[in-house]
């Protein structure tokens, strides 16, 4: 890996991404999650390297075991297949779906669907960090627009319901 503070905004903006299609489709639903975190307590558009590192992020090789909830696919493929039907919903997003062996080349955008992949990748990664269901709901508590919908829709919310039963299918419950 090349050194320097912005070594994902060099890289990206050089192509040199481009050679890591799968990397980066596993990579992005860290960053989408954290990025407005990350903006508002860095107080600038920059993601220097040095911020990123301080993150509790996977090593690669862990992408190159199977899941343990699914012990026939490997994690790299289960969560990329994932990322790339939320990310390649237009045609200018073909290039990735090609250099990433997406099949498809342009998922079809629904509304639904979309819930249901965002809320396996959340499951999916509490089940990675080893959080308990109970934790993964503290967790949850944390992020105010799931609050908001609890309190809307009368706890569980369907975010929350939405990630929990991921959980729990995850788990074999």
């Amino acid at each position: 890996m090349e050194g320097g503070d912005s070594w994902l905004y060099g890289n990206a903006k050089r192509g040199k991404l481009a050679a890591y299609p799968n990397e980066c489709a596993i990579f992005s639903p860290w960053i989408n999650r954290v990025r407005r975190s990350l903006l508002q307590k860095v107080g600038g558009l920059h993601l220097n390297f040095f911020i990123v590192e301080q993150h509790p992020t996977f090593p690669p090789d862990l992408y190159e075991k199977k899941c343990p909830w699914d012990k026939k696919t490997m994690l790299e493929k289960w969560i990329s297949e994932r990322v790339l039907k939320l990310t390649c919903t237009a045609e200018d997003m073909r290039p990735l779906a090609e250099a990433a062996g997406f099949k498809e080349g342009v998922h079809k955008w629904d509304e639904a669907e979309r819930a249901g992949l965002r809320a396996e990748l959340d499951a999916a990664y509490f089940h990675l960090y080893g959080l308990e269901r109970e934790e993964v709901d503290y967790v949850l508590d944390q992020f105010q627009g799931v609050v908001k919908e609890d309190v809307a829709a009368g706890r569980p919310g369907p975010t929350r319901r939405a990630i929990l039963e991921a959980y729990d299918a995850m788990c074999g419950q």
